[in-house]
């Protein structure tokens, strides 16, 4: 082993739809080339990995190699094999049969140990060992978590490029909500979660589809009339209106505070405990919130509420304040597409709502795959989802005088 380390490493990679896995295989190795193994239906995704590599790893080497059929076992067999004698005598060569077709890897690991490649050399991405944390297996038996390889942690706009989108984030227009105003809100529909839809209906009935804040000044929406104090206070207003030199800019920040009274709130309180939970900084966490994400070539808009990067592993968050099985099932299933659509098969989606008792436990038995410990799902074959209703909500935010309890957000950060 000691002689075969010394030596420059090759990874060859085989592509498929997900280039995450290859990816983090990069990072976690090293090597100083890599080759990637593509069709023409991966093409541009192997385009996306190595750009993403390059940009990570400037010194990296990439050799692309394409397959006129991924179904062709000959012809995945010949690539790899002329890759491993090629290699071979100067370069330590190693395979990761995570990406790619089944053909693909099982007759690439073939081609592998025919031309003199060794167990301790092929290797493919675990998603998860019972610590939660994706690992490289090698088939001789050893392991390598990523968490514990010389790799910086992954960032949300790799993340993205690597699956063809690109990231766009909403800058709040001021005065803005603050803190102290997503705490009053969230005190008030976690004590009484008929408030939250009473807001929503109140600023329906007194704004109706009305975007400029000029028209509707006679017309204002007042908080207290909930017993809610905000420091917006009555809006719009004519000061309101007077710091805005564009018509832009006053639309923008109406719709800002018509969202966050609406229920967007609880896409910042979410994020607020996910940060009490697991504190920025700690293993490179990212959180992300406001932002729209554009993908694929016609740049299709998509909204994410929540987004989570922790150590090597992606979370997604749709927040609603419905209580109603019918609208909570809808964001599951909407979340649950997103989330591999923006990251692939190793993304973490989760559902926060207002949902509880014979609610949620239907909301959850409709869901079609095994639960596990905390509530998560796989939909539909797409992804394990994770649903947290309003006893979780009322358990992170200390329910009737008890002291905050975020376990479960923590359980779920670490799987």
């Amino acid at each position: 082993m000691a002689e075969n380390s010394a030596r420059p490493v090759l990874v060859i990679l085989l592509v498929g739809t997900n280039p995450l896995p290859n990816f983090l295989t990069v990072c976690a190795l090293r090597p100083r080339r890599m080759a990637l193994v593509y069709t023409e239906e991966t093409e541009k995704t192997a385009n996306r990995l190595e750009q993403c590599v390059r940009t990570r790893e400037s010194g990296v080497e990439v050799r692309k190699v394409w397959i006129p059929d991924a179904a062709s076992a000959r012809e995945v067999a010949d690539r790899v094999r002329e890759l491993v004698l090629e290699h071979s005598r100067s370069w330590r060569v190693v395979l990761s049969y995570t990406g790619g077709t089944k053909v693909m890897a099982a007759h690439a690991l073939n081609a592998f140990y025919n031309a003199g490649g060794k167990r301790e050399d092929s290797c493919y991405l675990e998603d998860g060992g019972p610590d939660g944390s994706p690992r490289l297996r090698f088939d001789d038996g050893t392991c390598r978590k990523l968490t514990d390889c010389d790799a910086p942690p992954l960032s949300f706009e790799t993340l993205l490029a690597l699956h063809g989108a690109r990231l766009q984030r909403r800058s709040p227009r001021q005065p803005a909500p603050t803190l102290r105003d997503v705490e009053a809100l969230a005190r008030l529909v976690l004590n009484d979660p008929s408030v939250a839809r009473r807001l929503y209906e109140g600023m329906r009935e007194t704004f109706g589809s009305e975007s400029d804040p000029r028209k509707l000044l006679a017309r204002p929406f007042d908080p207290r009339d909930y017993e809610l104090e905000l420091s917006i206070g009555r809006f719009p207003t004519a000061a309101h209106i007077e710091s805005f030199s564009t018509k832009g800019e006053r639309e923008s920040w109406f719709e800002q505070w018509r969202h966050f009274i609406g229920g967007g709130w609880l896409e910042d309180w979410v994020a607020a405990r996910i940060e009490e939970a697991c504190p920025l900084g700690d293993a490179g966490q990212e959180v992300v919130l406001g932002f729209q994400v554009f993908r694929g070539e016609r740049q299709s808009q998509l909204e994410v509420d929540l987004a989570v990067v922790r150590k090597h592993r992606s979370y997604f968050v749709s927040c609603t304040t419905a209580q109603d099985k019918a609208c909570c099932k809808q964001k599951l299933f909407e979340i649950a597409v997103r989330a591999r659509q923006l990251a692939g098969d190793l993304a973490r989606p989760a559902l926060v709502c207002l949902a509880r008792g014979p609610t949620l436990s239907r909301l959850r038995d409709e869901v079609d795959g095994e639960t596990a410990p905390g509530g998560a799902f796989r939909v539909a074959g797409v992804a394990s989802v994770h649903v947290f209703g309003l006893e979780d909500l009322r358990a992170w935010n200390g329910w009737q005088g008890a002291p905050s309890n975020l376990e479960s957000l923590r359980w779920w950060l670490d799987s």
